[in-house]
């Protein structure tokens, strides 16, 4: 009898155990489903941030890709878009906007600004830069550049905002493009060598032409993106 009386109870604990141990599978089960799709959020943002950047270089490469070479314009991955042809360069220690320079904008600028608008873009940039950079300056003539750099940028932002097509831009697109738009001076520390890319990385000898150049730059809401990852843990 008392047998009979351990060989129930053992039974009974047995079949606790085992109830015990499903519910822990369920909740490991539910904890890892869980986590594959925080992962699978965290994956399409990163995604869709890829795809937009990618989607953005390849439409400004297809918009400008016959131009690149007449107006010596490089159209990077980064979306930084260089303008460095001879001629569009500012007389020494002047800042007003050379004439062939003007007729590349008046070309380039309804495009570029075509792109941008796009509303599927609207929430992915953060700003756009101008910067001239200089070629070469002395280190006793830092101030004197800092001032000539900037005043060169803001020419290039100035025009920018007088051209016929940003005036008739829509004023919700103007706010945007005002905000989004920055001019910047930039002075001899991010020289480019022969094959565009930065001495301080490649160590090489600086590129006088390619150095001295405007660019207009896409910075994108990068920022946004790893702070939503971070914040689906």
């Amino acid at each position: 009898m008392f047998k009979k009386d351990n060989s129930a109870l053992w039974i009974s604990m047995s079949d606790m155990m085992t109830g015990l141990m499903l519910i822990f599978l369920l909740i490991a089960v539910s904890f890892m489903y869980q986590i594959q799709e925080k992962q699978k959020d965290k994956d399409k943002i990163l995604i869709d941030y890829n795809e937009s950047n990618l989607q953005l270089y390849k439409e400004l490469k297809n918009t400008f890709s016959e131009k690149q070479e007449n107006w010596w314009m490089k159209i990077n991955s980064d979306l930084e878009i260089n303008f460095n042809k001879k001629d569009i360069n500012f007389e020494t220690d002047k800042y007003i906007l050379p004439e062939n320079f003007k007729n590349i904008l008046e070309e380039f600028l309804p495009k570029y600004l075509n792109i941008i608008n796009n509303k599927k873009y609207s929430n992915k940039i953060k700003e756009i830069k101008i910067l001239w950079h200089t070629w070469e300056c002395k280190d006793f003539e830092y101030e004197e550049c800092l001032i000539l750099s900037q005043r060169r940028a803001n020419s290039v932002l100035i025009y920018l905002q007088n051209t016929k097509v940003f005036k008739n831009v829509t004023i919700e697109n103007k706010n945007k493009l005002n905000f989004w738009f920055t001019s910047n001076w930039m002075w001899d520390w991010k020289l480019l060598d022969k094959n565009w890319e930065y001495i301080y990385i490649s160590k090489l000898e600086p590129d006088n032409q390619k150095s001295r150049r405007v660019e207009f730059k896409i910075i994108t809401n990068s920022d946004s993106v790893i702070e939503n990852i971070i914040n689906k843990k």
